[in-house]
């Protein structure tokens, strides 16, 4: 996926997941994958920032900011670097709770920017 396609979500959606789901909170700055990496999760950051890195950009982002999604559901290696700041909030969203979220009849997690279906081929109706 490219840098400037990662989802960010509604802050609703993002209150709903905090009441649900632990979050992991980083006392010091870490890196959370590397470039080549299959993330078994992706990450949701519900406080502080994150950079994306590839070999030519950094990205900052911050709040609602679903990190590794395509490279999770497709079984990708990810093409840049995961690092936190300290004191960075994150929840983990495997596989299966985000076609769990996005499929059920609440419709917790409405993604607007991609279809998840479009990630996971199992879930492409015909």
């Amino acid at each position: 996926m490219k840098l400037n396609q990662i989802p960010i979500l509604a802050e609703k959606e993002i209150k709903t997941l905090l009441d649900i789901y632990p979050t992991m909170t980083y006392s010091r700055p870490a890196v959370v994958f590397y470039k080549g990496h299959i993330p078994h999760v992706s990450f949701l950051i519900t406080k502080g920032k994150a950079i994306v890195r590839d070999k030519k950009r950094e990205h900052f982002l911050g709040r609602g900011a679903l990190i590794g999604i395509w490279e999770l559901c497709q079984n990708y290696a990810s093409t840049y670097d995961l690092l936190v700041s300290e004191s960075t909030s994150l929840i983990a969203l495997d596989k299966s709770t985000l076609q769990e979220l996005n499929f059920n009849k609440k419709r917790l997690l409405k993604l607007d920017y991609f279809s998840l279906s479009a990630f996971i081929p199992s879930l492409r109706s015909g």
